[in-house]
């Protein structure tokens, strides 16, 4: 028996520019197309990077609680 599932729809960051956000007091940051790879020593901002990325994309960190975003 052969399934066939549809392609899942795909995002792609074409650019991505934080301000003031973290340890990061500007980054301007255009992912090449496809797979790519983040790391550094600790402390340089990779957790960071991903929390901007996430914020863009819903609104809100992950770093938040649920009951910390709600009061806001």
């Amino acid at each position: 028996m052969l399934f066939h599932f549809p392609d899942p729809p795909s995002l792609h960051i074409l650019d991505l520019n934080l301000r003031h956000f973290r340890n990061f007091e500007s980054l301007a940051w255009s992912p090449a197309p496809g797979l790519n790879l983040i790391w550094g020593e600790n402390g340089q901002g990779k957790t960071n990077l991903l929390e901007g990325i996430h914020l863009a994309l819903t609104g809100r960190s992950f770093r938040t609680r649920r009951e910390e975003a709600a009061s806001v």
